[in-house]
């Protein structure tokens, strides 16, 4: 893979978050004036036939952070955010993590968390990072409450969710993290079934061991910036929604609750979800403010209603989703910093109880 290693820092709620990635713009810093666009930060060796499976949803992941990852992680940091307090002590997944800053944030935080991408972006640069932010067991600032969920008590309520072989993360919240392979554009139980894990289904469970985790245990899904060609949308939006009715299942299936209409607070019956950041650039004005003149025809010539030709438009995302049962609640939006007429939307995703009637 083409690029020096370096590393940045990024301040997250008082501490240092460290974040190596390839440099493959030649820039040096992520912030850097030089070339910004797309394409400057696709690694060109990704591609090489013979090297690694080709996958265009994780040509970029070695070498920045979009511009989605770095509002899903300010938000994180807010007090204002409704789902911060929820993450502490929560097992969580990150899909398409790339070089894993919202992850890794939000186990500072206090979540575990697993950062997920493809095995040459795991080992090009997930593992590292994590290793870069574990704890220092002698530094009182990393010292964690005893049982991970964030609350001081060290009551051990939320100890049995860290991932298995999770490293304890600086902030002195709890939280820990890991980096493994997934690839979302497949079936999670496809994968799952190749490696040993019993997906209920008769699946020989005798090579479990060799399977370093199972997705469908996750209790919130974070992506960021997962989503820009259509093409991507619809995997995206399978495997969402497979991890997120397996999580609902097994939680009720634990909690003795049969019926999804039966949950609720009281039942401890929070549905797992899906927080998605995504940055929509598909929009004709964002294409005539960069002088791309892509109009409103895709590239097979035909009437596309997000403009912008191959990239999905917001609306698309979410029409994605609804039609698969889930509810699209929208957290924040705002303007693009990088991109004029370009807008970042964060949704909050959730399946309805009606969906798991009829599933």
């Amino acid at each position: 893979m083409a690029g020096a290693m370096i590393t940045d820092t990024h301040a997250f709620m008082g501490h240092a978050i460290k974040i190596t990635r390839r440099d493959i713009a030649g820039g040096g810093r992520d912030d850097d004036d030089g070339d910004d666009s797309d394409d400057a930060y696709v690694d060109p060796f990704f591609f090489d036939e013979g090297a690694f499976c080709y996958t265009v949803a994780a040509s970029t992941g070695f070498c920045r952070v979009w511009e989605g990852a770095s509002a899903l992680t300010s938000l994180l940091e807010s007090d204002d955010f409704p789902l911060r307090d929820k993450l502490a002590g929560k097992r969580v997944l990150e899909l398409g993590a790339g070089v894993g800053l919202c992850g890794i944030a939000a186990a500072v935080a206090g979540a575990h968390v697993c950062v997920s991408d493809l095995r040459p972006v795991v080992d090009g640069v997930l593992a590292t990072n994590v290793a870069l932010n574990a704890a220092d067991e002698n530094d009182p600032n990393d010292a964690a409450d005893g049982d991970g969920d964030g609350d001081g008590d060290g009551d051990g309520d939320a100890a049995d969710r860290a991932w298995d072989g999770a490293t304890r993360v600086i902030g002195g919240r709890g939280g820990t993290a890991c980096a493994r392979a997934l690839d979302w554009t497949r079936p999670v139980d496809e994968q799952c079934a190749r490696r040993g894990v019993d997906d209920g289904g008769g699946v020989d469970n005798s090579c479990a061991s060799s399977f370093e985790f199972d997705p469908r245990d996750a209790e919130i899904i974070i992506a960021a910036e997962c989503l820009w060609l259509r093409e991507l949308l619809a995997p995206f939006a399978d495997t969402a929604c497979e991890i997120m009715r397996a999580s609902d299942a097994r939680r009720r299936a634990r909690r003795g609750v049969s019926n999804p209409g039966e949950e609720g607070p009281a039942s401890g019956g929070e549905r797992c979800r899906c927080v998605l950041s995504f940055r929509d650039r598909s929009s004709t004005a964002a294409f005539a403010a960069a002088g791309e003149g892509r109009g409103d025809e895709n590239e097979c010539g035909n009437e596309n209603s997000g403009g912008g030709g191959a990239f999905v438009p917001v609306r698309d995302v979410v029409d994605a989703f609804t039609s698969r049962g889930c509810v699209c609640a929208l957290l924040h939006e705002r303007a693009s910093e990088e991109d004029d007429g370009f807008r970042v939307h964060v949704f909050s995703i959730s399946f309805s109880p009606a969906a798991d009637d009829d599933a």
